[in-house]
């Protein structure tokens, strides 16, 4: 799983890579350093959480311009446009997210969202996540909206 967040035009994630499937219930860590947040030929920052193969695909799809996304139940992503916009893809979707000023989303976004409620930037909001998030690990990835 993940965590990534998004406050004052700044994202984070953590770097923990996992696996779980039938024959690993429980699953297991693969790296910690694993690159979750790209940013996109037009200056979008963009990074998701779940199958590795459909956040990718997502990513490819927006950079290739196509209107019409892959559908995934596998993956929910996050794109910030340059203009400061908070996009949320899940199954095929993208909402506008226009009522928070702050947001985060995979396995350790309740802990992120709380560290966040009580004026955390978005990296130590990854940290604190970190520190509770059995899925989430590893170095923190920190990408400003404009570099």
């Amino acid at each position: 799983m993940t965590t990534i967040t998004f406050r004052d035009n700044v994202m984070a994630a953590d770097g923990r890579e996992t696996i779980s499937g039938e024959t690993t219930p429980d699953g297991y860590i693969v790296r910690d350093n694993c690159k979750k947040i790209f940013r996109l030929t037009d200056g979008s920052l963009f990074a998701g959480h779940g199958v590795s193969e459909d956040v990718e695909r997502v990513r490819l799809a927006l950079e290739d311009g196509r209107k019409k996304m892959p559908k995934s139940e596998d993956c929910m992503c996050i794109r910030v446009k340059p203009d400061g916009s908070l996009w949320c893809y899940e199954g095929r979707i993208w909402t506008e997210i226009t009522d928070m000023p702050y947001y985060a989303l995979g396995s350790g976004a309740p802990f992120a969202l709380s560290a966040m409620d009580t004026g955390a930037d978005a990296q130590t909001a990854v940290r604190v996540a970190i520190s509770r998030d059995v899925w989430s690990g590893g170095v923190i990835q920190v990408e400003p909206l404009k570099p």
